[in-house]
C-alpha cells in the first residue's frame, strides 16, 4: 500500500513538475523502476515499459506522445489504478468511469449504443425518430 501511494503521488509530481523542469523527473527513476521489477505479467512488463516511454517523453515536454503512451499502457493493463486515477477516471460501482459519465449518469442519463448519452425519458421518443428540443424565451 505504501509503494502505491508513493508510487500515485510520484506520478502527478511527475507530469507537473515537468512543466517547469525535467530536474524533478530524475528523482523519480528510481521510484519509478521499483515497480518493474516486480511484475511478472507479460502484458503488464509491457505496460511498464510504455510507462517509462512516457517519462521520457514528459521529460522532452512531449504532452500529447505521454498522453498516447499512457492510453497506450490502459490497453495493456487496463486496471492499473494509478494511470487510470493520474488521467482522471474514478472506480464507481465496480467499472472505471470518467467525471462525464457519472455525472450523466447522476442526471438519469443512459448510454444509448445509436444517440449516446440522453435523458432516460426520452430514449423511446428517439427511437420512434421523434427529437427533444428545448425552446427558450
Amino acid at each position: 500500500m505504501k509503494t502505491c501511494f508513493r508510487f500515485y503521488f510520484s506520478c502527478i509530481f511527475l507530469f507537473f513538475c515537468s512543466v517547469v523542469s525535467a530536474e524533478p523527473l530524475e528523482i523519480l527513476i528510481p521510484v519509478l523502476s521499483e515497480q518493474t521489477s516486480t511484475v511478472s505479467d507479460e502484458n503488464v512488463k509491457k505496460a511498464w515499459q510504455l510507462f517509462d516511454d512516457a517519462i521520457a517523453a514528459a521529460k522532452e515536454k512531449k504532452r500529447t506522445e505521454t498522453a498516447r503512451l499512457l492510453l497506450q499502457v490502459l490497453e495493456l493493463h487496463p486496471d492499473n489504478k494509478e494511470i487510470r486515477t493520474l488521467l482522471g477516471w474514478h472506480f464507481d460501482n465496480g467499472n472505471w468511469k470518467t467525471l462525464w459519465e457519472i455525472d450523466m449518469l447522476k442526471r438519469n442519463s443512459v448510454n444509448h449504443l445509436v444517440f449516446g448519452y440522453l435523458p432516460a425519458a426520452n430514449v423511446a421518443r428517439y427511437e420512434k425518430g421523434e427529437r427533444f428540443v428545448q425552446k427558450f424565451g
